[in-house]
């Protein structure tokens, strides 16, 4: 008598193995464009509140600017003195009064000519561009 089997279910080693290879290939795939998109997520946020915070410095510069009196405004290389309140650069930081307001800048450059001061903030991104905010401002004569 003799015994054959006829449903063989069930997955041989060689199979088992492609199945796992083509899993692990996707596994890889999907966790690189995963990572890849929080590396630019992380990337982003950091450039946008590296230019808020330029904005902003920009922003409360200006205020004091205008509340001074033009005779107090001193402008030198790399920083701005108003009304006895310091803006200064050094290294990557603008500084007010010795504080550190702005960290992971590149360059701070304020100039008055006649009547008018210009400032102009260079920011480093994350991926090494630059981000420039210029502004000017006319003084009340």
């Amino acid at each position: 008598m003799r015994l054959t089997v006829k449903n063989n279910k069930g997955l041989t080693l060689l199979e088992m193995m492609i199945v796992l290879a083509l899993l692990s290939i996707i596994m890889i795939v999907g966790y690189s464009i995963f990572s890849y998109s929080i590396k630019g997520y992380y990337t982003q946020t950091y450039n946008v509140n590296n230019q808020s915070n330029v904005r902003s410095a920009i922003r409360d510069i200006t205020r004091e600017i205008r509340r001074a009196d033009n005779s107090n405004i001193n402008v030198s290389t790399g920083s701005i003195d108003i009304d006895g309140i310091v803006y200064s650069f050094s290294g990557d930081s603008l500084y007010r009064n010795g504080s550190q307001v702005i960290k992971g800048i590149k360059a701070f450059n304020p100039e008055k000519i006649g009547n008018k001061i210009t400032l102009e903030v260079i920011s480093e991104t994350k991926n090494n561009r630059e981000f420039t905010l210029t502004t000017e401002i006319y003084l009340r004569e």
